[in-house]
């Protein structure tokens, strides 16, 4: 039997060196001595974090401590505020100023004038539970002496004093005694009434001159026994109310003639005590 052929087993070519590169060593030595020799671990600066924490954090800090001051500040204002008007209210309730009393307003000129409290012509005038107060002189002395009226002298402005002065009457040392007159018949009568018992008051206390009721007409069993006079007269003394549309005052000589409707017979009243006294033009 013929054997088979075998294929030749080649050889194997031992591996060529590469001839060795003087450089290549030198560049390979470099790198394992670098590799061998221990790294210095890498520092790193606390500093700089800690600077940009402190400049992170200071702004924060900055705000917190002003809005810690504002509150502060307006807790202090409120508290302050508070006590403030604590203090006030309590003076009012604790401390209550007494009121002036009457004849202390009326001493001397009103240092605060009101509605109700005012000087007119360096007289002083205080309305008190509805009635006007004033101090006057009695007639021919020092002595003073209070007067009532139900109107202030601001209110009378308005009513007309015609004819000759009436205080022609008053200044008179004949005038010792005047009528007072009225129209048993007339209107407004209680008017009439308020306004006779003014005069009489006045006349008697303040002006030493005695008042002497009578009537224009003897018409009723008031006038029975009284004088029958009127105005106008050359003979006495007189004073006539009666009513009137227009409030006025008429002065001829020695009687006095005083008119208006409802009030304003009062008003016009009011209007010459006042020209009396003084206190009014």
């Amino acid at each position: 039997m013929a054997k088979k052929a075998t294929k030749p087993v080649k050889a194997k070519k031992a591996p060529v060196k590469p001839k060795d590169d003087p450089i290549l060593s030198e560049l390979k030595k470099a790198k394992k001595k670098i590799q061998s020799e221990p790294k210095e671990p890498e520092v790193v600066e606390p500093v700089f974090v800690d600077s940009y924490e402190e400049h992170k954090e200071e702004p924060v800090k900055e705000k917190e401590e002003k809005l810690d001051t504002s509150a502060k500040f307006l807790i202090a204002a409120l508290i302050f505020i508070i006590v403030v008007f604590g203090v006030l209210f309590s003076l009012k309730h604790i401390y209550t100023p007494q009121p002036q009393t009457l004849d202390a307003l009326l001493s001397g000129p009103i240092q605060e004038e009101t509605e109700n409290m005012y000087n007119y012509r360096n007289f002083p005038f205080v309305k008190k539970d509805g009635i006007w107060h004033t101090n006057v002189l009695r007639k021919g002395t020092n002595q003073v002496y209070g007067i009532q009226l139900r109107h202030g002298p601001k209110e009378l402005e308005h009513i007309q004093i015609a004819g000759d002065d009436p205080r022609l009457l008053v200044d008179s040392q004949e005038a010792n005694a005047v009528y007072i007159s009225f129209d048993p018949e007339g209107n407004d009568l209680p008017f009439v009434a308020l306004a006779v018992s003014e005069l009489s008051l006045n006349l008697a206390r303040a002006l030493d001159i005695t008042p002497i009721a009578a009537c224009s007409k003897n018409i009723s069993s008031a006038c029975e026994e009284r004088p029958i006079i009127s105005c106008p007269n050359d003979e006495f003394y007189t004073i006539f109310i009666t009513h009137g549309e227009e409030s006025k005052v008429d002065v001829d000589l020695n009687c006095i003639t005083i008119q208006g409707n409802d009030e304003e017979i009062v008003m016009a009243t009011e209007k010459l005590i006042l020209k009396w006294y003084g206190v009014m033009e």
